[in-house]
């Protein structure tokens, strides 16, 4: 798949993960109370904690594209001079399933957690978000494993 194909696919998931989690939460906003008490802790946290997962995504997502705009820049196994341009179209794409899968997954998270707060069925964005940061560790180690195979 082309690069920039992907990173449209990959900006448009985001993007309406993003929109979806903050119209819910600007919806929400006014019900939830100004302190949260979740289950499992024993004094409760500010409500403003529940922007701390989206914004942490949207710096997620500005560094790993600066890396993929860079893929110079980063480290290789097995490059060499025959190789370098696969490597640095496939670094890009590495790149670019990151910062979608991790973004996804810190929103996914996020809304999650908001759920919880409003006592609604969370469980699906919890899952959603594991999944995503394991298919995050499951991409860098295919693409280790092709890099390192890779032949001239």
């Amino acid at each position: 798949m082309n690069n920039k194909v992907l990173n449209i696919i990959i900006m448009i998931l985001f993007l309406g993960g993003l929109f979806y989690h903050g119209g819910h939460l600007f919806m929400v906003w006014s019900q939830l109370p100004s302190i949260l008490e979740p289950h499992e802790m024993d004094q409760g946290i500010s409500k403003y904690v529940l922007f701390i997962l989206p914004i942490l995504s949207l710096f997620s997502w500005y560094f790993l594209s600066l890396l993929a705009k860079n893929p110079q820049k980063l480290n290789y196994v097995n490059l060499t001079e025959n190789n370098k341009e696969v490597q640095y179209t496939n670094a890009i794409k590495l790149m670019t399933l990151l910062k979608g899968f991790s973004s996804l997954a810190l929103v996914a998270l996020n809304e999650g957690f908001l759920r919880d707060m409003l006592g609604m069925n969370s469980s699906i964005f919890i899952s959603v978000s594991i999944i995503l940061l394991i298919l995050c560790g499951i991409v860098s180690i295919l693409f280790l494993f092709w890099a390192a195979t890779l032949k001239d």
